[in-house]
């Protein structure tokens, strides 16, 4: 399986993965870590079996023919922020100027069109988009003064604040219905291996639950330190962790709406390449409906 956010938001990813969750399902799982369109092109290839990305970059490749689906959301809302320098006062005054995203067509570039299209920037043409990485990528370019705002997740946002920087625009407290970071698998696969499929999401959706547990802070800490490869003291650990709490979801069942937010900035960005994808090609929620029927009937048994 591979995973494209190297931030602790792909924590129940990590966390299902070292404690054994996937095998407790019967499947022998390997994480590696697939970037942007490297993801579905794997997906594709067959080179691995299940893909956490965002829904961008999943309806991208989709609009372009690939047969992907949308099974489970992590953070089923956009949570990014553009948080700017000082001296940056107004969405206006980042005309000219540089805002750090991850990769043009990705999520940071999709919520980047989302927020300033309000003020009537166009990211690439009124401001400069620079393609600098993940999170923790853009956030090192803030700090070194390398560009004058960057779309950073919660975490960060609250990091960069601390220091001085400010939200500009936040479409994270606006709840915007989105699909940052899912689980998606080639159609074709799916419709041959359901079984193996559904142990993906189950296996998922154990370490969602296991994350969101107040009680397994330490396990969950100590699992992003080792995936992000950084101290589990440092003080950053307690920002990323308690916005987890806020950022993941509660019911990780893909929605329309979620794809609907991100289809029709695509369709701002490019109209004829995405003029005939709709929102629900994208999604599947059928797997998670499925699973939470069945616990709901165990409840009521048990009852």
């Amino acid at each position: 399986m591979g995973f494209a956010t190297n931030s602790g938001e792909t924590s129940p990813v990590w966390v299902a993965a070292d404690q054994g969750m996937y095998k407790s399902y019967g499947l022998d799982v390997t994480l590696t870590q697939t970037q942007g369109t490297l993801g579905a092109d794997a997906l594709v290839s067959g080179t691995i079996q299940g893909g956490f990305m965002g829904g961008a970059d999943a309806m991208t490749a989709i609009a372009a023919g690939t047969p992907l689906k949308v099974l489970f959301v992590l953070v089923n809302e956009n949570p990014y922020t553009i948080v700017a320098r000082p001296e940056i006062k107004t969405p206006e005054d980042l005309k000219g100027k540089a805002l750090a995203i991850g990769k043009l067509g990705d999520t940071s570039d999709v919520s980047a069109h989302i927020a300033l299209s309000r003020f009537g920037l166009v990211p690439g043409k009124d401001v400069t988009e620079r393609q600098v990485g993940n999170s923790p990528a853009r956030y090192a370019a803030m700090q070194s003064g390398q560009v004058a705002a960057a779309v950073e997740d919660q975490a960060y946002t609250d990091l960069l604040v601390k220091q001085g920087m400010h939200e500009l625009v936040s479409l994270a407290k606006e709840n915007v219905p989105y699909i940052t970071n899912a689980l998606v698998v080639n159609e074709k696969y799916a419709q041959a291996q359901p079984k193996i499929v559904e142990a993906m999401v189950r296996g998922t959706n154990d370490g969602l639950k296991y994350v969101l547990d107040p009680s397994h802070r330490q396990q969950v800490v100590a699992a992003i330190a080792k995936w992000e490869r950084i101290d589990p003291n440092s003080p950053e650990m307690t920002t990323v962790y308690d916005s987890l709490l806020t950022s993941l979801a509660k019911n990780p069942t893909p929605q329309v709406a979620g794809a609907e937010t991100i289809l029709k900035a695509l369709q701002s960005m490019d109209p004829h390449r995405y003029a005939k994808l709709t929102a629900a090609q994208a999604i599947d929620p059928s797997f998670m409906e499925r699973i939470l029927a069945a616990s709901a009937s165990a409840a009521s048994k048990s009852a």
